[in-house]
């Protein structure tokens, strides 16, 4: 039981120690010092953060691509259709058989015989065939890469005075005014 509890005291201490790497390391550095310019005691806060930069740049590429195209042919078929078609034919027959005062006689007459003919006709036909024709085109593909940027930000805030003289502003050596907020408007002393 005893030996179950060390374990377990191990590993929690081996996890809060990797949480708190890969924490600070997510954070970045932090390094703050305090620097004197003149009469006046700065606190410089300078932090180093990396932020992900996206990069994109386009790569050409060739490829094949597939058209569709149709292509029109005239195939040319035949129709049967009938038709009349008239001749005109001798025919025999008895002329002035009817009349009693001529005498009648047999002769010759042109007759028109109308008969059905088939015939056949030409004509085209569109037929429409689908075909794919292979194209070469150039691409823009575009490629995303990712790089860690380093930024680092420097921050200076006024703490006080080189000389010890007191509270910012307090100091006669110091010609730094004091301000004081008064109704949303500045009153500076």
């Amino acid at each position: 039981m005893i030996a179950s509890f060390g374990r377990l005291a191990f590993s929690l201490a081996v996890l809060s120690a990797s949480l708190a790497f890969s924490t600070r390391w997510a954070a970045g550095q932090t390094s703050v010092e305090i620097v004197e310019e003149g009469d006046v005691r700065y606190q410089v806060t300078k932090q180093v953060i990396q932020r992900p930069v996206s990069k994109t740049e386009w790569d050409e590429k060739q490829q094949t691509v597939y058209r569709e195209r149709y292509d029109t042919q005239w195939q040319t078929n035949y129709r049967t259709y009938l038709t009349p078609v008239t001749e005109y034919r001798q025919e025999l027959y008895l002329a002035n058989r009817w009349n009693p005062l001529a005498t009648p006689y047999w002769t010759y007459r042109y007759v028109p015989v109308t008969r059905w003919e088939a015939r056949q006709e030409p004509y085209s036909v569109p037929i429409a065939q689908r075909t794919w024709v292979p194209e070469q085109q150039t691409v823009r593909i575009p490629r995303t890469t990712t790089l860690m940027a380093t930024e680092e930000h420097v921050s200076k805030m006024v703490i006080g005075t080189a000389t010890g003289g007191g509270p910012m502003g307090t100091s006669p050596q110091t010609a730094v005014a004091r301000q004081e907020t008064f109704g949303g408007v500045k009153q500076y002393k």
